[in-house]
């Protein structure tokens, strides 16, 4: 079973976030509950080069969580780790990883997928590397679906580069638009994909549907993506933020009074409340 893209719904959405904004975007960012955990990580570690390796080894293993991601990174920008070679930092993401709380499902299988990035020293290259990549992250994605044997348009090795985008610009560094990364599509922008109308999808899940077909909805991101002027990476932290509300009845006023307050006072509130209103047309 496949999914059909609305394209009068990618055009509608591309639009209402044309008037919302890429600086508003930035602001919404910068607002995240990761992207603050991450801050807290850098200052921390004062070590930019393992906070980026560190960083990279949890967003590959990012799914299936117990616990909302919110709450997750904390975890993880709270565990004591401290600035070392990228073997101690392996070993050290192993042991936060052991213990998680907010990462249990399927853990054997994470921790061999971290283990296969030390086999191909694709850890140490990070590491080395990590001032290059700020500059070029696309280079990211390259790097990880070489290790990994995979495409690269997969949901953890994108959300990878999303969130070293963000300890590039944490550590002072100007990242230049990333046009070409695609949207990771996990469970909360399926469901928003959803609840846009963008997707249809004939399922019992069409949550799940669209994650099969992430793709096709990918795709009609990029759409959305080029309408709006919005880079897809940027769209994913206002996109995620709102995928925790599909199901509620007053979803778009719940999304609006939290992102209004992640941005403080950086966006057009009348932007902002068409934009979700857009984003969230019904309810899953």
């Amino acid at each position: 079973m496949a999914i059909r893209i609305n394209d009068h719904r990618v055009e509608a959405v591309g639009k209402a976030l044309a008037r919302l904004g890429l600086e508003a975007i930035y602001a919404i960012e910068e607002g995240d509950p990761q992207y603050r955990a991450l801050e807290f990580l850098v200052e921390k570690l004062r070590d930019c080069s393992s906070a980026s390796l560190l960083v990279v080894l949890n967003a590959l293993v990012s799914y299936q969580l117990s616990m909302p991601g919110e709450e997750y990174w904390w975890e993880f920008a709270r565990y004591p780790f401290k600035s070392g070679s990228p073997d101690e930092l392996v070993r050290d993401f192993i042991s936060f990883l052991n213990t998680s709380k907010g990462n249990v499902a399927a853990r054997d299988k994470k921790i061999s997928r971290i283990k296969r990035l030390v086999t191909s020293q694709t850890h140490i290259e990070i590491y080395v590397k990590a001032q290059d990549l700020f500059k070029s992250l696309e280079k990211l994605k390259e790097i990880l679906a070489r290790s990994l044997e995979r495409e690269g348009s997969e949901k953890t090795i994108v959300f990878a580069v999303k969130m070293l985008h963000y300890i590039a610009r944490i550590c002072g560094s100007k990242p230049r638009p990333l046009v070409s990364i695609e949207i990771p599509v996990d469970r909360r922008v399926a469901g928003v994909t959803y609840a846009s109308e963008i997707a249809d999808a004939e399922a019992r899940d069409p949550v799940e549907e669209i994650m099969k077909n992430y793709k096709e909805a990918q795709r009609a991101w990029k759409r959305v993506s080029e309408i709006s002027g919005i880079p897809m990476i940027n769209l994913d932290s206002l996109i995620w933020l709102c995928g925790k509300h599909v199901r509620e009845d007053d979803r778009v006023e719940r999304a609006y009074k939290e992102i209004k307050a992640y941005a403080r006072g950086k966006v057009d509130d009348r932007a902002l409340r068409e934009a979700l209103l857009e984003l969230l047309r019904r309810k899953l």
